[in-house]
Protein backbone atom coordinates (compact mmCIF):
# COMPACT_ATOMS: atom_id res chain seq x y z
CA UNK A 1 0.00 0.00 0.00
CA UNK A 2 1.07 3.38 -0.42
CA UNK A 3 2.55 6.18 2.14
CA UNK A 4 0.40 8.22 4.06
CA UNK A 5 -0.10 11.55 3.79
CA UNK A 6 -0.69 13.89 6.50
CA UNK A 7 -2.85 17.22 5.95
CA UNK A 8 -4.00 19.46 8.74
CA UNK A 9 -7.21 21.43 7.94
CA UNK A 10 -7.85 24.52 9.75
CA UNK A 11 -11.32 25.67 10.15
CA UNK A 12 -12.68 28.68 11.77
CA UNK A 13 -15.68 27.38 14.40
CA UNK A 14 -17.07 28.84 17.50
CA UNK A 15 -15.00 32.38 16.93
CA UNK A 16 -11.18 30.42 17.02
CA UNK A 17 -9.25 28.65 14.77
CA UNK A 18 -9.61 24.46 14.65
CA UNK A 19 -7.06 22.15 13.83
CA UNK A 20 -8.04 18.57 11.99
CA UNK A 21 -5.73 16.22 11.12
CA UNK A 22 -6.18 14.15 8.59
CA UNK A 23 -4.31 11.25 7.20
CA UNK A 24 -4.98 10.57 3.39
CA UNK A 25 -4.17 6.82 1.98
CA UNK A 26 -4.72 5.57 -1.26
CA UNK A 27 -7.13 8.42 -1.97
CA UNK A 28 -9.08 8.21 0.87
CA UNK A 29 -9.63 10.82 3.67
CA UNK A 30 -9.19 9.51 7.05
CA UNK A 31 -10.87 11.62 9.33
CA UNK A 32 -10.20 9.76 12.82
CA UNK A 33 -6.34 8.34 12.39
CA UNK A 34 -6.83 7.58 16.18
CA UNK A 35 -9.63 4.70 15.29
CA UNK A 36 -8.35 3.92 11.75
CA UNK A 37 -4.65 3.84 11.86
CA UNK A 38 -1.71 1.66 13.36
CA UNK A 39 -0.21 3.18 15.99
CA UNK A 40 2.96 3.05 14.99
CA UNK A 41 1.84 5.75 12.16
CA UNK A 42 0.38 8.36 14.89
CA UNK A 43 3.44 7.61 16.96
CA UNK A 44 5.58 9.26 13.96
CA UNK A 45 3.27 11.92 13.45
CA UNK A 46 3.01 13.03 16.75
CA UNK A 47 6.96 13.42 17.00
CA UNK A 48 6.86 15.46 13.86
CA UNK A 49 4.16 18.02 15.07
CA UNK A 50 6.07 18.47 18.27
CA UNK A 51 9.60 19.20 16.24
CA UNK A 52 7.73 21.05 14.41
CA UNK A 53 5.76 23.28 17.37
CA UNK A 54 10.07 23.20 18.74
CA UNK A 55 11.17 24.42 15.72
CA UNK A 56 8.86 27.18 14.60
CA UNK A 57 8.03 28.59 17.83
CA UNK A 58 8.35 32.27 18.05
CA UNK A 59 10.57 33.52 20.27
CA UNK A 60 12.73 30.65 20.04
CA UNK A 61 13.06 28.35 22.87
CA UNK A 62 15.60 25.68 23.41
CA UNK A 63 15.68 23.10 21.53
CA UNK A 64 15.09 20.37 23.48
CA UNK A 65 12.22 17.52 22.89
CA UNK A 66 11.69 14.87 26.32
CA UNK A 67 9.89 12.41 25.15
CA UNK A 68 8.28 8.77 26.64
CA UNK A 69 8.35 5.63 24.98
CA UNK A 70 7.49 8.05 21.65
CA UNK A 71 7.16 5.10 19.33
CA UNK A 72 5.52 2.31 21.54
CA UNK A 73 3.56 1.28 18.65
CA UNK A 74 5.72 1.43 15.91
CA UNK A 75 6.98 -1.50 13.93
CA UNK A 76 10.50 -3.12 14.09
CA UNK A 77 10.90 -2.73 10.83
CA UNK A 78 10.84 0.87 10.85
CA UNK A 79 12.86 1.62 13.89
CA UNK A 80 16.14 1.72 12.63
CA UNK A 81 14.54 4.74 9.99
CA UNK A 82 13.59 6.37 13.20
CA UNK A 83 16.42 6.04 15.61
CA UNK A 84 18.73 7.96 12.58
CA UNK A 85 16.52 10.49 12.17
CA UNK A 86 16.74 11.33 15.75
CA UNK A 87 20.55 11.12 15.36
CA UNK A 88 20.39 13.23 12.40
CA UNK A 89 18.42 15.69 14.00
CA UNK A 90 20.38 16.11 17.08
CA UNK A 91 23.63 16.34 14.65
CA UNK A 92 22.72 18.55 12.49
CA UNK A 93 20.03 21.00 13.69
CA UNK A 94 21.33 20.84 17.29
CA UNK A 95 18.05 19.61 19.14
CA UNK A 96 18.69 17.65 22.47
CA UNK A 97 16.38 14.53 22.99
CA UNK A 98 15.63 12.80 26.15
CA UNK A 99 13.87 9.92 25.65
CA UNK A 100 12.50 7.63 28.34
CA UNK A 101 12.36 4.07 26.70
CA UNK A 102 12.36 0.23 27.27
CA UNK A 103 13.47 -0.30 23.90
CA UNK A 104 17.08 -0.75 23.08
CA UNK A 105 16.71 0.35 19.58
CA UNK A 106 16.23 3.95 20.88
CA UNK A 107 18.91 3.78 23.65
CA UNK A 108 21.37 5.96 22.20
CA UNK A 109 23.85 9.10 23.23
CA UNK A 110 24.38 9.90 26.89
CA UNK A 111 22.58 6.33 28.20
CA UNK A 112 20.91 7.01 31.81
CA UNK A 113 19.64 3.53 33.45
CA UNK A 114 17.02 3.71 36.40
CA UNK A 115 16.61 0.65 38.33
Amino acid sequence: ADAYEFKIDFRRARGKTEAALQFIRDDVTIDDPLDECGGGVIDVVSFALRLACLTLSMPSKRKLLVLDEPWKHLSGDYRPAVRELVETLAKEMGIRFIIVTHSDEFKMGKVVEIE
